[in-house]
């Protein structure tokens, strides 16, 4: 063991320790905050309450039944459920639920608790995580119907990230989602006029940080959920509330408009709305992002892009409206509807995420911003930040809810944090081909592991405490936890892979109290040391 321990010792302890193989890349510290131009933004929802919560006390968006001390497992409303080591313990509620088998032990237990987003530490660990990853920023989804949402949990979470995206130099802009407003077109319209004057005068979002998205010289606002067939709101309305933001408004009200319109919106079909006055209602807008997540899988993804994205690319640039395309990691619907498949629209560990950036690069698409959908969407299967890896990190239910886990595909376990490393990967691929188009350096293929520069720090492997070393050299063999906390405290530099299942690591891999090497990794490391 010893023998095998020492020769292990330097490709544990290399930031560079999964070979030549890994692709390396930094993220910027500080985001142009003057344009969406060269910019990968993710949704951010920020929707999730608990019972915990001061003022609040709901289990809003993790549980239908809100108000049980509890959660009730009859009726979770998401399938996927997050990586919650990195949480601290006053950022958890405990849900009743709890982890088993903890650590690989038989007959072992221990609370699972999840977040609050309405907690300041939380969203500021989520816009860390941006920072660590390069992730630019986020549009924030701001509820419009006030009954779903009250006002003061909105502020707060605007709040929160404003100060958050100050501190780890990301960028920020409100998405206003009119989802599940049910007054008339006269209080819509009154209702976000007067929510984005309350957030300009009361709340100084755009004012008191320089981290507030401007574009074209103004801020960035974007309206989600006009012209859908499922939605309130007339063309009439919405064009005289897109002319308030560009044109009629008091100037320090005024704004540069983004459309999250219906993927149908050139043809006035499906799941837009057909009066023909929305055909120019959508080309009034200064952006056009049409929400096409679970419009397509892999296989239809090249048609798509045919039929729906250049299309799109080309009438926008025929109105002199700039276009923003919308790429998602996977899709489920089980969650709302039990009869969907829970992979409704399979990750293929990254692949199809990949795809899609490939895509946008190489088709000839003419964009310069990508909308990631979503950063936080763990309702939907759309969650790009750090999710269970395997059954092991997740708590037992009566129907194992839980199963969306990130190597439920059984072809691919990536890491707890592979998307948000894809997306940060691929943002700076893009950004490189924008600035120099004939670079055209966007390949093809994913990569099979990464590396990023995470914190402030980046160490070199020479700086092995030496207290680690000897305790290896002493008696041959220490714990693979100890070995990752000692290292996580070295080093700067993160490393993660996607790793093919085969034989040699099927096993369920354990609930961690370090993720700073991809535990698949460490699995085989420590099968190695026994």
């Amino acid at each position: 063991n010893l023998h095998v321990l020492i020769l292990l010792l330097p490709w544990l302890m290399s930031a560079n320790a999964v070979g030549p193989e890994t692709t390396s890349f930094d993220v910027p510290k500080i985001v142009d905050s003057t344009t969406l131009h060269n910019k990968v933004i993710a949704g951010y929802q920020g929707w999730f309450s608990t019972v915990c919560d001061d003022g609040l006390s709901a289990w809003k968006n993790w549980d239908k039944d809100v108000k049980s001390r509890n959660l009730n497992q009859d009726e979770i409303s998401f399938n996927m459920w997050p990586y919650m080591n990195d949480f601290d313990a006053d950022e958890l509620c405990d849900t009743g639920l709890v982890y088993q088998n903890i650590h690989g032990k038989n007959n072992t237990t221990s609370k699972a608790g999840l977040f609050s987003t309405f907690s300041s530490k939380t969203v500021q660990r989520h816009v860390q995580w941006m920072h660590q990853y390069g992730i630019d920023g986020v549009f924030v989804q701001r509820v419009v119907s006030k009954k779903m949402s009250p006002l003061q949990i909105e502020d707060k979470k605007i709040l929160h990230m404003a100060a958050s995206a100050e501190k780890f130099g990301r960028v920020f802009a409100t998405m206003f989602d009119i989802s599940g407003y049910d007054l008339d077109d006269e209080s819509l319209s009154t209702d976000i006029k007067s929510d984005w004057m309350h957030m300009v005068d009361n709340l100084n979002v755009t004012t008191s940080t320089d981290r507030y998205l401007k574009h074209n010289g103004k801020p960035l606002v974007a309206l989600r959920g006009f012209g859908f067939t499922k939605n309130v709101g007339g063309p009439s309305m919405t064009a005289e509330l897109i002319n308030w933001f560009q044109h009629s408004a008091e100037e320090k009200y005024r704004a540069t408009l983004l459309g999250s319109v219906p993927t149908h919106w050139r043809s006035l079909a499906n799941d837009s709305k057909t009066d023909d006055s929305w055909g120019n209602v959508y080309r009034s807008f200064d952006i056009v992002s049409p929400w096409s997540v679970g419009h397509y899988d892999t296989h239809g993804l090249e048609s798509f892009v045919e039929n729906y994205l250049k299309p799109d690319a080309s009438e926008c640039q025929k109105h002199n409206v700039e276009y923003m395309p919308v790429v998602y990691p996977g899709f489920s619907g089980n969650s709302n509807d039990p009869d969907k498949s829970l992979d409704q629209i399979g990750r293929m560990g990254g692949n199809f995420l990949w795809q899609q950036f490939y895509q946008i690069v190489n088709a000839g698409i003419s964009s310069s911003m990508v909308y990631v959908a979503m950063f936080d969407g763990v309702n939907d299967g759309t969650a790009i930040f750090k999710i269970a890896e395997n059954a092991s990190q997740v708590p037992a239910t009566r129907n194992n809810v839980f199963k969306l886990t990130l190597d439920y595909e059984e072809s691919w376990a990536p890491c707890n944090d592979w998307y948000m490393l894809l997306v940060g990967y691929a943002t700076s691929l893009l950004r490189d081909d924008l600035e120099n188009p004939s670079l055209k350096s966007f390949p093809r293929t994913m990569p099979d592991s990464l590396q990023s520069i995470i914190g402030e720090g980046n160490f070199d492997s020479a700086e092995i405490e030496a207290s680690i070393l000897s305790l290896l050299l002493v008696f041959g063999v220490v714990s693979i936890s100890f070995i990752e906390i000692q290292t996580k405290k070295r080093f700067g530099r993160k490393v993660c892979r996607k790793e093919k299942i085969n034989e040699e690591n099927t096993a369920s891999i354990p609930l961690l109290e370090s993720d700073d090497f991809c535990p698949q990794r460490l699995k085989l490391i420590e099968s190695s040391l026994l």
